[in-house]
């Protein structure tokens, strides 16, 4: 694998069905397992979090230290991460279970909602999505860049914040 480049892309710029396409296209370049935090109010565990989790259960890798696109403060940014395989089934899953999309701003519902989805290929993160900024951050290389733009989905060099003025 030659070198990899960061490249951003507003999470609003993506329409739903882009952003399935892109998780498609993850897998086809070589993704291979992915993570998703599962966010709820006041510690219950939303029915819907079991549902997925059940789901994917058979897709489950363990919690390898990957590292993270968003920590709090103290936290490393390589730490034991529950990952899962991505093949077509697994994403099947997540379109089923997260039918909204995997891109959005957190809801902070009290049915919970999910958070921080990244794509690992062999270890490192390809893509890495940071919710509450409205950012998605992609590692590759300068080919797949150009490749990513024949999808017709705009990337920047820079991360810019989502505003209420923009």
């Amino acid at each position: 694998m030659s070198a990899t480049t960061r490249r951003f892309i507003r999470a609003d710029d993506l329409t739903h069905e882009q952003g399935w396409r892109l998780i498609d296209w993850c897998a086809e370049r070589g993704g291979d397992e992915f993570s998703v935090q599962f966010m709820c109010l006041d510690g219950e565990r939303p029915t819907s979090h079991g549902q997925l989790r059940s789901a994917l259960a058979p897709f489950h890798r363990g919690t390898p230290k990957r590292e993270r696109v968003t920590t709090m403060a103290g936290e490393e940014s390589r730490r034991p991460t529950d990952t899962w395989g991505l093949c077509a089934d697994s994403a099947a899953h997540l379109r089923r279970h997260v039918s909204d999309g995997i891109f959005l701003s957190p809801s902070y519902a009290a049915a919970g909602w999910f958070e921080d989805f990244i794509i690992y290929r062999h270890g490192e993160i390809m893509l890495g999505v940071v919710n509450h900024e409205g950012l998605v951050v992609l590692c590759l290389s300068e080919q797949e860049h150009h490749e990513l733009s024949n999808l017709k989905i705009e990337s920047y060099e820079t991360a810019r914040r989502v505003s209420a003025s923009d």
